[in-house]
């Protein structure tokens, strides 16, 4: 028989908290905070988290049509920040696993193959 493992999400631990040990799994749990940025005129973007991975909210800046994006670790987060801040709770094991790189896929015409661009 196979169990299905649930994930804790860690609904107990508060944003508010730096780090600390969930009540309910009892992992150590980080309390980060992310602000994504286009490559292209470093405007702030809105972000979502998509199978635990930071993206931005659309594929195109609204400001000038780039497709290329960094992303910011906040160390504390301001007021100003807060509409465009993402925040992820993240364990040790998350936190290692993290070293991804994201491409995005054009649609592939008859004479060119698939482009992609490395976006992390």
């Amino acid at each position: 028989m196979f169990f299905n493992k649930r994930e804790c999400k860690h609904k107990q631990i508060s944003p508010y908290m730096d780090s600390g040990y969930c009540p309910d799994c009892g992992e150590y749990v980080y309390c980060n905070w992310y602000l994504i940025r286009c490559s292209c005129c470093n405007i702030k973007r809105d972000g979502i988290i998509k199978n635990n991975i930071i993206l931005p909210k659309y594929k195109f800046c609204s400001n000038c049509g780039s497709d290329k994006f960094y992303i910011i670790k906040l160390k504390k987060i301001n007021f100003i920040d807060l509409k465009y801040a993402i925040f992820k709770k993240e364990t040790k094991n998350e936190i290692l696993k993290s070293n991804l790189s994201i491409f995005w896929v054009s649609e592939q015409n008859e004479n060119q193959p698939y482009l992609c661009e490395l976006i992390n």
